[in-house]
């Protein structure tokens, strides 16, 4: 059901906040396929989803996957919400964030 599946992204967003990204990435691996299986690929609630896979691996260092997920994301969701929807705007900063880790 949707709404499960919103609280499903909800918790998992919590895991994150709380730290624990190894639980929050397994999670959001397996929340994604059903969400693309039930909302659609280009869903926005799809797309949030990716976003926070791509958060949730910066947050572990693996900034080359990151920047892989990012980059495959960010014309989607450009396409679907248009280029001065904030979620982008939010997109772009991270996009240069995960660069700014691997200059390093």
């Amino acid at each position: 059901h949707p709404e499960t599946l919103v609280a499903h992204f909800q918790s998992i967003q919590i895991l994150d906040h709380l730290g624990q990204y190894p639980e929050a990435l397994a999670a959001i691996e397996e929340l994604l396929p059903v969400r693309e299986r039930v909302s659609g690929k280009e869903h926005p609630e799809t797309l949030a989803a990716r976003f926070l896979r791509i958060q949730i691996l910066d947050h572990l260092g693996q900034y080359p996957e990151a920047l892989a997920a990012i980059e495959e994301l960010l014309p989607v969701w450009k396409r679907v919400s248009g280029k001065e929807h904030p979620h982008i705007l939010v997109a772009h900063s991270l996009r240069i964030h995960i660069l700014d880790h691997l200059e390093k």
